[in-house]
């Protein structure tokens, strides 16, 4: 995808950040992006992709345990898909 955009933490830190995918799961989307933790390392997030009202793409936190939960088992079963 090669698509990048900023993300600002808790502290007010402006990171960057790349996209890795996008998926659809039970009707909510979901972007999956890496901020590079250091030179040799990244991080990897999920969070929910949402509209706001003027229509742009923005991220939200996942903060409901169970959907987390779900998510995450979706994700890992796409990164051991690209692992094999």
């Amino acid at each position: 995808m090669n698509e990048k955009f900023t993300v600002t933490d808790e502290n007010g830190i402006k990171n960057e950040a790349e996209v890795l995918t996008v998926f659809e799961y039970k009707n909510k989307d979901y972007i999956v992006y890496c901020i590079d933790a250091d030179e040799d390392n990244s991080n990897i997030y999920v969070s929910r992709l949402v509209k706001d009202s003027e229509g742009y793409d923005k991220i939200e936190d996942i903060n409901d345990e169970t959907e987390k939960s779900e998510v995450q088992k979706v994700v890992n079963e796409m990164l051991d898909a690209v692992e094999n």
